[in-house]
């Protein structure tokens, strides 16, 4: 902040769940990464397949 202050810069900040702003480094960073997608995207593509399923 203080170089932002220096140049006249405005600084700002947003509030986010850690899982959705987390960077990837390594392979471990990646395996928490995916494991975080796969959790969120589970419910969705359950509710698909049930809907699908009960469209047969």
């Amino acid at each position: 902040m203080p170089i932002a202050a220096t140049n006249n810069l405005s600084v700002g900040y947003v509030v986010s769940d850690e899982r959705e702003a987390m960077g990837v480094n390594n392979k471990e960073d990646l395996i928490k990464a995916e494991h975080y997608f796969q959790e969120r995207r589970q419910p969705t593509f359950y509710f698909i397949t049930t809907f699908f399923y009960s469209l047969i």
